[in-house]
């Protein structure tokens, strides 16, 4: 009896586990249906420093949520989310009635004065490019900047890794973007990076695991990969 009154109690605790821990990614979830649909104009509040404050609760609301802590991962998506909501309310008034505002137009124009990242002249802090999101030329948001891999011999950047699956992505899997084959907004305090492609053709680009870096590792990985995106742009 005892026993089975322990199996009963495991498999329970493990239910109630199970489903905080969803309720977890339900809640990210939800907040990044928010900010792709822009609700609440919720995208233009994630250009700046707002937008990277989001980012860094998300990045706090992963660490809980790996660290067996979903009530405080929830808790801090839920903040983040008045965040926004507090600051979206600076925005009335900007809009006309049907809730159109110039905001999408300028972003537009912005990202048609891009020029490949080789051809920029001044030095980019790491800060400006991790972090940072990835948009086509339809101001469609690809992903956005998780890490960089930097050659050893040369000290230059010749990878990106991307989160994809929209502005708080929380993906398993990265992918890979060949440095070269980016675009930068120039002169501008929060540049954009531009890679020319779907985000269908990004979702079928080789990745990898989060947790695993043993294809970038691979050289003829790489291969195939910068002939992807050499094919794809």
């Amino acid at each position: 009896m005892h026993k089975g009154l322990f199996t009963f109690t495991v498999a329970s605790s493990l239910l109630v586990s199970t489903s905080v821990f969803a309720s977890c990614q339900n809640a990210l979830g939800d907040l990044n249906q928010k900010i792709s649909m822009n609700e609440n104009h919720y995208q233009e509040l994630m250009i700046g420093d707002l937008g990277k404050d989001v980012k860094m609760l998300r990045n706090a609301a992963r660490v809980f949520s790996d660290n067996g802590m979903p009530d405080a991962c929830v808790e801090t998506i839920n903040h983040t989310t008045s965040l926004l909501e507090q600051h979206a309310k600076a925005l009335t008034g900007r809009y006309d009635a049907k809730g159109n505002g110039n905001w999408f137009t300028t972003e537009v124009e912005r990202i048609r004065t891009a020029v490949p990242v080789s051809d920029i002249d001044k030095p980019l802090r790491a800060a400006e490019v991790v972090g940072a999101d990835i948009r086509n030329m339809e101001n469609t948001i690809l992903g956005e900047i998780e890490d960089v891999v930097v050659e050893p011999q040369n000290g230059n950047i010749t990878y990106v890794i991307v989160a994809h699956g929209g502005f708080l992505g929380w993906g398993e899997n990265q992918v890979a973007v060949p440095w070269q084959q980016l675009r930068i907004t120039p002169n501008t305090q929060n540049p954009v990076f531009i890679l020319n492609i779907s985000p269908d053709v990004l979702a079928e680009a080789p990745s990898f695991r989060r947790d695993s870096w043993a294809e970038v590792d691979n050289a003829d990985w790489r291969m195939l990969n910068e002939l992807y995106f050499s094919q794809n742009q």
